[in-house]
């Protein structure tokens, strides 16, 4: 069984990879984003907690994924928020492509409007259990867009 973790800094990311952890998860927070949305408008489930559940900015993220990639651990990018309209992902897609040139290849997410650009770059789908899946018709929908893999919602 893989246990898959979350992660917000480089220190906790390397403590936890010399622990054994197999697959990790984090976000982060986008100065760009920031400053023109302000932190109400979020990119992932994990904004309300600012600095202590994400990244405090894409350099560190991607120290991480590299880490990761030299430990052959999976690093799963969370942007998971619950809707993310059309005109926003522009905001996104710088940091998606540099979190793909790192080396990183999963982002979780649960507004398929983030689809067509994650497959563009080649990124692995992962729908969050906030999409709420609870049938086999929308994991064979999101199956059939592509996901390679869906995390279920707690019960």
């Amino acid at each position: 069984m893989k246990i898959i973790v979350p992660v917000h800094s480089l220190q906790d990311t390397d403590s936890l990879l010399s622990f054994g952890a197999q697959e990790v998860y984090g976000g982060v927070i986008l100065e760009n984003w920031r400053s023109k949305y302000g932190d109400y408008v979020e990119t992932n489930r994990r904004s309300s907690f600012a600095e202590r559940a994400n990244f405090k900015d894409v350099e560190e993220l991607l120290c991480v994924v590299r880490l990761c990639r030299e430990h052959q651990v999976r690093f799963h990018l969370t942007m998971n928020a619950l809707s993310i309209a059309e005109d926003r992902i522009a905001l996104l897609m710088s940091a998606l492509e540099q979190f793909q040139k790192a080396g990183g290849s999963d982002v979780i997410i649960s507004d398929i409007t983030l689809i067509p650009p994650l497959r563009k770059l080649g990124l692995d789908i992962v729908i969050s259990s906030c999409a709420n899946v609870v049938n086999s018709e929308t994991a064979r929908f999101y199956r059939d867009l592509g996901v390679k893999r869906i995390i279920f919602p707690r019960t």
